[in-house]
C-alpha cells in the first residue's frame, strides 16, 4: 500500500448559468496570510454559489416570455433555490468558528452532505455510527463534522466523471480514524490540490486549491495527520488519524 503523509428535458428549459473560471494563484508565492486566506475563501465560495444563483435569475427572466413553459421554469427555479440553500447551510458549518454551544452531530453532518451532493454525479456512502465512537479519542463532534464537510468539499472534485464518496469513521487500536474512499473512473488529485493538502512539498494555494489548504490548516490545529492511499484501482482513500 502506498501512503503519502501529511451528490433534464431538452425543450425550452433555460440553461444553468456557469460562473467564469477564477485565477488559480495569488500574486505572491508562499503561504497566504490570514487576510489572503479570507480573500481566497470568499472568492471561492462566491464562485460556488454563482451557478445556482444565476440559474434562478435566468429562470425569472424566462418567465417574462409569453411562450415560456411556466411549469418547467418554476421547477428549475425551485431546484436552484434549494441548491443555494443547501450550499449555504453546508458552508456555514464547514467554515464556522468552533463552538461547543453549536457542535454539529455526525447525523447533522450526514444530512448536510447528502443535501450538498444531491443532483450531482457524486453519491454518498455513510459507514459510521456516532454511538460506536463514544470514548474513542480523535476530535470532538463539532470539529469532526467540520472536517468531514471539508473533506467532501475537497474530494468531490477528484471525480470528474462522477463516483462515490464512502465515509467511514471508526475505532482502530483504541483510537479514532477517518477514512474517505473516493471511487470512480478517472479519479485523480491535481498537483496544486496535493500541495495544498501538504502531500507535496510545495504548498502555495490558489483559489482552486484553497479548500484543501483550509482543510490542512484545520488538521494542523487539531494535531491530526493526513495520508493518501492509492493501493486500490480507481480509488484514492483519504486517511485521517491522530498525529
Amino acid at each position: 500500500m502506498m501512503m503519502a503523509s501529511i451528490a433534464e428535458p431538452q425543450s425550452r428549459r433555460p440553461a444553468t448559468a456557469r460562473a467564469p473560471m477564477l485565477a488559480l494563484t495569488p500574486a505572491d508565492a508562499g503561504a497566504p496570510d490570514d487576510v489572503q486566506l479570507a480573500q481566497m475563501l470568499c472568492a471561492r465560495l462566491c464562485h460556488d454559489l454563482m451557478g445556482p444563483a444565476g440559474a434562478i435569475n435566468i429562470g425569472l427572466e424566462f418567465l417574462s416570455d409569453d411562450k415560456a413553459e411556466t411549469k418547467e421554469t418554476l421547477e428549475l427555479i425551485a431546484a436552484s433555490a434549494r441548491q443555494v440553500r443547501s450550499r449555504l447551510a453546508f458552508f456555514r458549518t464547514a467554515f464556522a468558528i468552533a463552538s461547543a454551544e453549536r457542535a454539529s452531530s455526525l447525523a447533522e453532518a450526514r444530512t448536510l452532505i447528502e443535501e450538498f451532493l444531491k443532483g450531482s454525479r457524486v453519491a454518498l456512502e455513510w459507514r459510521t455510527c456516532e454511538q460506536s465512537l463514544k470514548g474513542v479519542p480523535l476530535v470532538n463532534s463539532g470539529d469532526l463534522s467540520r472536517l468531514l464537510l471539508c473533506l467532501v468539499l475537497v474530494a468531490r472534485e477528484w471525480l470528474p466523471r462522477g463516483g462515490t464518496l464512502a465515509i467511514d469513521v471508526h475505532e482502530r487500536r483504541g483510537r479514532g480514524q477517518v477514512r474517505v474512499a473516493v471511487r470512480g473512473t478517472g479519479v485523480r488529485v491535481a498537483d496544486d490540490i496535493q500541495a495544498a493538502l501538504g502531500v507535496a512539498a510545495n504548498s502555495t494555494p490558489g483559489v482552486r486549491s484553497i479548500h484543501a489548504y483550509y482543510l490542512n490548516r484545520l488538521l494542523e490545529g487539531l494535531d491530526l495527520s493526513v495520508a493518501l492511499d492509492r493501493s486500490a484501482a480507481d480509488t484514492i482513500t483519504i486517511v485521517l488519524r491522530a498525529a
